[in-house]
């Protein structure tokens, strides 16, 4: 049997002894209600608002912004592996030993939660099935293949190799923007590779993955990049992007860009099991010249499905022929996230709520004893409801040792 906050709302009016609006509006009690369902996440994080998201999870990609995608993220429970392979738990840690091992290639499972620039980054320690396949490292112009700048029809020009700026590896291609070189407003890189890669396995799944510097992005309002992949110049998938692989636009600094296979474009008759050559452009409406644009580490991956299970904030519904989800009640009609599941949460909240609503007609005595009543009910809900949710371990291995060397 379902409830909706019109009968929560009944047992809030019984509290107080006020079925008119008199003592506090429609209003304040919806906010109050509202309030009551979100402390109860504070108090104690049920199960019953916990929901699931899929993520594609890419080898060398171990940090995921979250915050478009999971905009009611409030506390992380759990990750996994799709069912039959989730044989091994993922290991809740503190983002800064996450950080630490994922950089000394620790092999444990483990994930947290890095809070920072107002965003929800997932970091995931996780080695899949399958590999990525390194198109090339970019540590050097002839160690497997040689790179070259199109310095006619782009504005690129003064290839090098960068030591001392890079994303991965020993070093990365540096290169800078001589805007009035050519009549195109892009810098275009391309790459023969003196043995060519088999990607069969990535083939119309995968994605062509880059990390790529930008000095300016105001400047030269970077805003498209297009990937090339094939056999030859004439034979070849591409690709073209206009944020990172987070969905983010670009911005000053190191950006990673993905471009799905099963989105590309195919120009002749290339051939997975024999890809050797390469293209990466930027655009961009520069009107000076800049220096220091970089490109780094150019894989191709596979995906692999992980599910984030975490605790919502949303309080409901909208109603129960709806699924609008709510970050507060603005009608008796609403339907609170644990209705038709417990709907004697009820007793929880309209005590919570009434003690708010006596705070706020000044009535501290009788808001205290409401209170007391609330507390007594959570602890009995604590009794029967243990909260599945993953506290971060702290692990007792010396940082700098790592064992899997």
């Amino acid at each position: 049997m379902a409830t909706n906050v019109e009968k929560t709302q009944d047992r809030v009016n019984q509290n107080i002894n006020d079925t008119t609006t008199t003592s506090v509006s429609a209003a304040d009690r919806l906010r109050a209600i509202s309030q009551a369902c979100k402390e109860i996440f504070n108090d104690f994080q049920f199960d019953f608002s916990n929901r699931r998201y899929k993520l594609e999870y890419y080898d060398t990609i171990n940090y995921y912004d979250i915050t478009v995608n999971v905009p009611d993220f409030a506390e992380p429970v759990d990750l996994r592996r799709r069912v039959g392979e989730h044989v091994e738990q993922f290991t809740r840690k503190s983002p800064r030993e996450l950080a630490i091992e994922i950089d000394e290639g620790d092999a444990e499972k483990a994930f947290a939660i890095d809070k920072r620039d107002r965003k929800n980054w997932l970091m995931i320690n996780h080695t899949p099935e399958d590999n990525a396949v390194v198109f090339h490292d970019c540590d050097s112009t002839t160690a497997t293949s040689e790179i070259y700048l199109d310095t006619t029809n782009s504005d690129a020009v003064n290839l090098t190799i960068d030591k001392w700026e890079y994303k991965e590896g020993e070093a990365c291609i540096n290169f800078d923007l001589d805007y009035d070189q050519s009549t195109n407003q892009r810098l275009s890189i391309f790459f023969n590779l003196v043995s060519s890669i088999d990607v069969r396995e990535e083939d119309g799944i995968g994605a062509f993955l880059f990390d790529v510097y930008l000095p300016d992005v105001s400047a030269d309002s970077s805003s498209v990049m297009v990937g090339y992949w094939g056999k030859d110049a004439s034979n070849y998938w591409s690709g073209t992007v206009t944020t990172d692989i987070d969905g983010n636009v670009f911005v000053d600094g190191w950006n990673t860009v993905k471009i799905k296979w099963a989105d590309a474009t195919k120009t002749g008759s290339p051939d997975a099991s024999s890809v050797g050559w390469g293209r990466i452009d930027i655009n961009h409406n520069a009107v000076a010249d800049n220096t220091d644009y970089r490109i780094d580490h150019i894989r191709i991956a596979k995906p692999e499905n992980l599910y984030f299970h975490y605790q919502s904030w949303y309080v409901g519904v909208d109603s129960t022929s709806s699924a609008v989800y709510l970050t507060d009640f603005w009608a008796t009609s609403n339907v609170p996230f644990y209705s038709g599941v417990y709907d004697y949460f009820d007793v929880y909240v309209a005590h919570k709520a009434s003690a708010t609503l006596f705070r706020q007609m000044g009535m501290l005595g009788e808001a205290n004893d409401q209170e007391a009543l609330a507390g007594r009910e959570l602890l009995r809900l604590k009794r029967k409801f243990p909260s599945s949710r993953l506290t971060p371990l702290k692990s007792f291995k010396i940082f700098g040792l790592n064992m899997n060397k």
